[in-house]
């Protein structure tokens, strides 16, 4: 038999102290089911599915905090500090799975390799597309030069969305790209060559593709 106690008041409730939810650690803490008490902090009736959770015992989530919305856990901190949206077992200190979306500037810092009491900062490449960007060197030889890409490259990318930049190095050859069945890019590898059938000219290439998973480009008011 359980026995559900509710107190309503006039005005809001003042602590000084700790407040123990399953203080013998003993009970699960999550899943938040729907109908039913998991020794989480609820919010709203019972029947409500909004809480905050900590699971106590063993598997899953343990000693973490699970946010729940619907019943669904939306986020969840591991006791290790790792933070998950979308995800119950991050493996980084931030992980979302699924699309985001930052309105403002995002930054990278990092250690300088050089003077690790340094810090680098680096800018994100701003889009309206979420873009795979690869890039680096090749030569031709005989006229002609064929450039594997990283694996998967085509079932990533759009076929639509696919281009290919080629700076020349150390030379004037002119170096194009040669179509492979009307796609610039076929079987993860596209193909470089010269007017000059003899060409050995050094280039560095830069290939962009928009994600195949990713929404159409939209613009924002």
């Amino acid at each position: 038999m359980m026995l559900l106690l509710v107190v309503a008041v006039a005005h809001a409730q003042f602590v000084s102290g700790d407040v123990l939810v399953d203080a013998i650690g003993l009970q699960d803490g999550g899943p938040l089911h729907n109908n039913a008490i998991d020794y989480v902090i609820r919010f709203g009736c019972p029947q409500c599915g909004e809480g905050i959770g900590s699971k106590r015992t063993e598997g899953g989530n343990r000693f973490g905090l699970d946010f729940y919305t619907k019943y669904v856990s939306r986020l969840s901190i591991l006791a290790e500090g790792n933070v998950g949206i979308g995800t119950s077992t991050p493996g980084e200190l931030l992980e979302v799975n699924g699309n985001a979306k930052i309105d403002g500037a995002l930054e990278f810092d990092i250690a300088d390799p050089a003077d690790p009491s340094a810090h680098l900062t680096y800018s994100s490449v701003l889009s309206n597309e979420p873009v795979l960007l690869f890039r680096g060197e090749a030569r031709l030889s005989e006229g002609e030069a064929s450039v594997s890409l990283p694996p998967n490259f085509e079932r990533l990318t759009r076929t639509d969305s696919r281009t290919i930049v080629l700076t020349n190095i150390d030379g004037f050859d002119p170096v194009a790209i040669k179509s492979q069945n009307g796609a610039v890019i076929a079987n993860n590898t596209f193909v470089a060559y010269s007017s000059n059938p003899k060409s050995s000219q050094r280039f560095s290439w830069e290939v962009k593709g928009v994600r195949a998973e990713a929404p159409a480009a939209r613009a924002t008011q």
